[in-house]
């Protein structure tokens, strides 16, 4: 369970402007200063957020104060500051604006109060009320309106309190339904830093990925939906990666896709994709021990295949003492390595090979080792 201070303030406030009813909260133009905007989905419980508002008027008639009311404005500024916290959780917006001291989210809100991880308005309360911080607010004879933000973002719930000195609309509590909605969220990466994941780290020629994006919240991982930032891939030639980070592998090697600002086109995540061929395996059928040396068959591979390797050591884990042999002909399938020591046990496994040219350079790409094989040299 996190909390965190409350905070006061009796500052002309700034107006923010959000979306009454409907699954999506009215999306806040990038401002320069930021480095984006994401979207952050979950479930919006103003069931609860009406049990809050019981709750702390109990609080209040247990100390002689009179009852709080639901204002709309601050209502929707709550809900939307739900969201924010599973990003940022902090009296600081993700975008870097300070709540505590102009309360952008809505012009007449006078404190704030917010909690992440309790799992019912019972437990939150408890929580406030235990907090000498929290529970002034609650219990501020200055305040006569109150918005409560109660949201759950990838199974977390997250609470808000918003307080105000001045009552401008009424919320109608039959006017609200829980349900699935979303909010937009402007962000500053320096405050609220964003990663990338993609689903993939390794893709065959022509396969592929998708990238996503999070945030690492004081709960958890938090995912997201992209708004407004960028995806570039450092080789398109290697990789292309479209505006809803769909990847694709077109060339052989390594590329990073990005995710870039639109702000100012710094990088503020990146992850490595490799793609290569789907190259198949072979196997060793046999060892034939003999004078000073070892023959070699193995399992013929002629697709995507140019040619093979053959690594022989003394040493089963192959980590000194290694030899390499290649085979520049996928049709052969016998080959005898000589001059080895007698009496002495070799190691042996195969791998196959095909030679491709990507990005102005030829690339020699490898399928994974066959289970190796012992003999005794005689």
């Amino acid at each position: 369970m996190k909390q965190q201070n409350a905070v006061k303030t009796f500052a002309i406030l700034t107006i923010f402007l959000l979306a009454v009813f409907g699954t999506f909260l009215m999306a806040k133009p990038v401002q320069a200063s930021e480095s984006g905007q994401v979207t952050v989905t979950g479930e919006r419980y103003y069931s609860k957020a009406w049990r809050i508002l019981e709750l702390v008027n109990q609080e209040r008639a247990k100390a002689g104060l009179p009852a709080l009311v639901m204002d709309r404005d601050l209502l929707d500024a709550a809900m939307q500051r739900a969201f924010e916290i599973s990003v940022n959780f902090s009296h600081t917006r993700p975008n870097g604006e300070k709540f505590q001291s102009a309360f952008e989210a809505s012009r007449w809100a006078m404190g704030e109060n917010i909690a992440a991880g309790n799992t019912s308005p019972e437990a939150a309360m408890e929580a406030w009320m235990n907090s000498d911080g929290h529970r002034s607010n609650i219990l501020d004879r200055d305040f006569v309106c109150i918005g409560v933000g109660a949201v759950n973002v990838n199974g977390k719930y997250y609470w808000v309190q918003c307080f105000g000195g001045t009552l401008k609309e009424t919320a109608s509590r039959n006017n609200y339904q829980d349900g699935r909605a979303s909010a937009h969220i402007s962000f500053d990466q320096t405050l609220a830093s964003v990663r990338l994941c993609v689903n993939k780290n390794v893709l065959y020629l022509g396969g592929t990925a998708k990238a996503s994006l999070c945030f690492e919240d004081v709960l958890g991982e938090v995912p997201v939906a992209n708004d407004t930032l960028l995806f570039q891939s450092s080789n398109p030639a290697v990789c292309t990666v479209d505006a809803g980070g769909n990847i694709r592998g077109v060339g052989i090697g390594t590329a990073a896709i990005n995710l870039v600002s639109p702000t100012d086109g710094s990088i503020l995540a990146s992850a490595n994709v490799t793609v290569t061929l789907d190259l198949k395996e072979t196997s060793i059928k046999k060892l034939t021990a003999g004078k000073k040396k070892v023959t070699v068959r193995w399992k013929k591979q002629r697709k995507n295949t140019d040619g093979y390797e053959i690594q022989y050591s003394t040493n089963k884990k192959f980590k000194k003492a290694v030899k390499t042999v290649t085979v520049k002909n996928n049709k052969k399938n016998i080959k005898t390595i000589k001059k080895l020591k007698r009496g002495k046990k070799y190691y042996v496994r195969i791998r196959t090979y095909k030679d491709v040219f990507s990005s102005g350079q030829t690339i020699r790409v490898y399928s994974d080792w066959s289970k190796k094989k012992s003999v005794k040299v005689r």
